[in-house]
């Protein structure tokens, strides 16, 4: 399991983004964060829910759902979103600390 990895979970939720450190992959859990289209998405609040294009689809990153689940419901990732590191960890430090 990799950081910004993106899983669809078996149990047939929206996709969600492991947004945990690698380093402890070690743990039975993993923390998440679900992506919902766009046009299915609630109003985003910019900086809280970038939005994040999945296979060709928009997301929003919904981070005030965020929560952690068991790394064995979330198989095969699909996608990673590495290259939205910066927006990912800037919306989960608007979610913390409010700046």
């Amino acid at each position: 399991m990799a950081q910004f990895d993106v899983y669809a979970p078996a149990n047939g939720t929206a996709l969600v983004v492991d947004i945990q450190s690698d380093v402890l992959d070690g743990l039975a859990t993993r923390a998440v964060i679900p992506l919902v289209p766009l046009q299915a998405a609630p109003k985003p609040i910019i900086r809280l829910n970038p939005m994040m294009d999945v296979n060709g689809i928009a997301h929003s990153l919904m981070t005030d759902w965020m929560s952690a689940v068991p790394k064995s419901v979330l198989g095969q990732p699909v996608t990673n979103l590495a290259a939205h590191r910066d927006s990912i960890v800037s919306a989960v430090d608007m979610l913390v600390t409010g700046i």
